[in-house]
């Protein structure tokens, strides 16, 4: 997978700063024949890293029409972004039914193929947005004896998740074919699909109050996308205070999610292609109940 090397580089370092919030009172009181729930949200600041291929018209001389449709791929890279995410689960013994949602935006300068003469760049906007909803199922967990906060579990993951992801490529172009001067021009490369996924995650008691888990999971297979993976790992810490008697901890981490999607036929060949990976540190708090 591309960037894999440099992903797991950074989840090496992020792995002293890391956990996924999941199955919450797992870590603070024994199996409970009852439902328990966590409600998390986060905030994340991504930087978006890959490639765009879009498809444009651009008006031409001595063609039908007037205009040629062109493929254009712009390379992206930008970081400091803004963007969020939202966890909820509920457990029962060893099933846990989960739902997220992750979001982000980003306005980039992108680099583009040599086929517009002296234009070399472009802007590029993309909005991500993923939905998941699947379940869980704990396979292992072990608890240290007399430490009652401490335990070590391990799930596997399996459901559905809904990609949107809308690209929008801006660039000014000389007219083909001739000496005028450049005129806007246009492309898109979106999707909005849903896929199957699957995956595993495990989580690990530190101290009493600190736990380090790491998820990962991959989906796609062409039935949506062509493949849509990612990885996240934090540290959770539990607060000193409970407001209204609940738990509430405190997480700190690394998300990355790599998306690869190829759309419609565009010309020359080619067709309109996604390949783009946001990653970045992840800030939030998780509320049991």
């Amino acid at each position: 997978m591309r960037g894999l090397a440099k992903v797991l580089c950074a989840l090496a370092s992020a792995a002293i700063l890391a956990t996924i919030s999941s199955s919450a009172d797992a870590e603070t009181q024994p199996e409970a024949d009852r439902w328990q729930f966590e409600l998390a949200p986060f905030f994340w600041i991504p930087e978006i890293d890959g490639r765009v291929t879009a498809g444009v018209r651009v008006r031409a001389e001595g063609v039908v029409g007037g205009f040629l449709a062109l493929p254009v791929s712009a390379t992206v890279n930008e970081g400091g972004l803004l963007g969020g995410s939202g966890h909820f689960e509920a457990r029962k013994r060893r099933v846990t039914l989960f739902l997220n949602a992750t979001g982000t935006s980003a306005d980039t300068v992108g680099h583009l193929d040599q086929v517009f003469g002296e234009a070399t760049s472009g802007n590029v906007h993309s909005d991500l947005a993923l939905v998941e909803f699947g379940t869980a199922y704990r396979f292992v967990e072990r608890r240290f004896a007399g430490r009652a906060l401490r335990s070590f579990w391990i799930e596997g993951l399996a459901g559905g998740r809904y990609v949107h992801l809308a690209n929008d490529l801006e660039v000014n172009a000389g007219t083909v074919g001739s000496s005028a001067g450049s005129v806007p021009v246009e492309g898109k490369a979106d999707a909005d699909v849903v896929d199957p996924f699957i995956g595993g995650r495990w989580s690990l008691g530190l101290f009493d109050n600190l736990a380090w888990s790491f998820s990962g999971d991959v989906g796609g297979f062409g039935a949506g996308t062509e493949r849509t993976w990612q990885l996240v790992s934090m540290l959770r810490y539990r607060l000193p205070w409970t407001p209204p008697s609940r738990p509430v901890w405190a997480s700190a981490g690394y998300h990355l999610i790599d998306l690869d999607q190829r759309g419609d036929e565009i010309g020359f060949g080619r067709r309109t292609r996604i390949n783009l990976e946001f990653r970045g540190p992840i800030l939030g708090l998780a509320m049991q109940f």
